[in-house]
């Protein structure tokens, strides 16, 4: 069950957040995951709320974006809070398209990966603007249930709850749309659909605004960060020292007594491997010795790597590349370019390499990827998403004598933690308003709390 604080809990946390009325009256459900309701709402399955089937997207290859296409609407289009990315736009051609043409106010729900669950409202004024993709279903709703208010009951804790009884009882993350007919879904009458819909906009309005001026403070205090780092990387702690010019694009001057080395020359860029298919549950062991590693483990905040989300078997790791402890791995595929150093034993995905042999300080390398511009000249190419191991192998590395690494890595060390002190705590604040954000949700559209006068 999901572990998201109730209002209650919230008000207890926070003297000033407002106190809402429950309903007069209420009665039990037989779902564990959804408890109880205001006595006079119902509580229907989703296959008797839809004007037509769940339909699945087109399996297809999408196309750079064009204007004059239809988008072609994928899972990785979707924000994690539903809304879509415009920087991925992709299309597809109308002749292809127009069998998955969506309406505005259609819900279009993901069916299977790591995102599974995930919903986003389409709010399209042309019929034509937009199709989707095979991995994603989508929901046509009759009239008396608003799309509105179906797309924030997707955002309650008590939805997700139910998508994980499935993915416990299953290895492989998926909810087909036979399954997803069967959702149970609390429904008010439209009047209490509108009210609820008007409350939930206007205040969630009010938290995405908090919550965007923080990550702007992020924004501001990373690009502050990165301009240190990439200042020591660039130029040492002296600030005296004499600089010579470079014919590097990226590095204009170091220090006199400084070369530029291409990180080949360093080390060995061995690329990761994947066991397939990967989600065949033989190649993972909870007790295994070697922890998988893939992109989303390494993307949190933080120098070294301590734990990942699992392990494999002995077989999964037979067909992966082991990096024992205290080496450096840095990310080639989605979020690129993101170093850690192993502090556990791993076996890395294919969207990750290895430095092996490091003829330089792991430490410093380790800042060096957090360096403005670090791909410059490395044939990174601006519309590339991805690296290669031979990318990694062109980066030019300003490299001062071995003392001198470790004195800038020390110097580091104390000028970013000050930065990443306060960087952890905005994001908690952002975490608490998130939290704050699902639970008012999560109250409103299973009427806990009685907004009908709030509005």
């Amino acid at each position: 069950m999901s572990e998201t604080k109730s209002l209650g809990e919230f008000r207890e946390e926070n003297s000033g957040t407002t106190e809402y009325q429950p309903y007069g009256a209420y009665r039990e459900t037989k779902a564990e995951w959804l408890g109880r309701i205001p006595q006079d709402w119902d509580l229907t399955k989703l296959k008797f709320l839809i004007e037509k089937n769940l339909k699945y997207g087109a399996s297809e290859s999408p196309r750079e974006y064009d204007p004059k296409e239809p988008r072609y609407i994928r899972i990785t289009d979707i924000k994690e809070n539903g809304e879509l990315r415009e920087k991925t736009k992709k299309s597809l051609p109308l002749e292809i398209a127009k069998d998955y043409q969506l309406k505005r106010g259609d819900i279009l729900l993901a069916r299977s990966g790591a995102t599974v669950g995930k919903a986003t409202l389409y709010n399209g004024v042309e019929e034509d603007d937009a199709s989707f993709a095979g991995y994603l279903i989508r929901v046509r709703l009759k009239n008396h249930i608003l799309p509105e208010y179906f797309s924030y009951f997707t955002s309650s804790s008590n939805y997700w709850d139910w998508i994980d009884t499935f993915l416990i009882q299953s290895t492989i993350e998926n909810v087909s749309a036979d399954k997803y007919k069967d959702l149970l879904v609390p429904l008010p009458s439209e009047d209490e659909q509108k009210a609820i819909v008007r409350f939930l906009d206007r205040e969630t309005e009010q938290i995405d605004r908090l919550i965007e001026k923080k990550e702007e403070l992020i924004d501001l205090l990373e690009e502050k960060r990165k301009s240190l780092i990439t200042n020591r990387i660039m130029q040492g702690v002296n600030s005296e020292v004499e600089l010579k010019g470079t014919n590097s694009e990226w590095l204009k001057k170091i220090p006199q007594n400084w070369e530029i080395v291409k990180l080949k020359f360093l080390c060995w860029v061995k690329r990761g491997a994947s066991p397939r298919p990967i989600s065949d549950k033989k190649y993972f062991d909870e007790n295994g010795d070697y922890n998988w590693v893939r992109i989303s483990d390494i993307s949190s905040r933080g120098k070294y790597l301590t734990e990942t989300e699992q392990t494999l078997s002995e077989l999964g790791s037979s067909k992966s590349v082991k990096v024992p402890k205290n080496e450096l791995i840095v990310s080639i595929a989605g979020s690129y370019g993101i170093p850690k150093i192993t502090k556990i034993n791993t076996c890395i995905h294919d969207g990750l390499v290895w430095l092996k042999n490091l003829e330089a300080d792991k430490e410093f390398i380790y800042y060096l990827f957090h360096s403005q511009g670090v791909f410059t000249g490395a044939g990174k190419t601006g519309t590339q998403t991805n690296l290669n191991s031979d990318t990694v192998g062109e980066v030019k590395v300003p490299l001062p004598p071995k003392e001198e690494q470790r004195e800038i890595v020390n110097h580091l060390d104390q000028e970013t933690s000050d930065i990443d002190e306060l960087i952890e705590q905005v994001e908690e604040g952002i975490e608490r308003l998130k939290e704050y954000r699902k639970a008012l949700i999560t109250e409103a559209v299973t009427g806990q709390i009685d907004v009908r006068g709030e509005v």
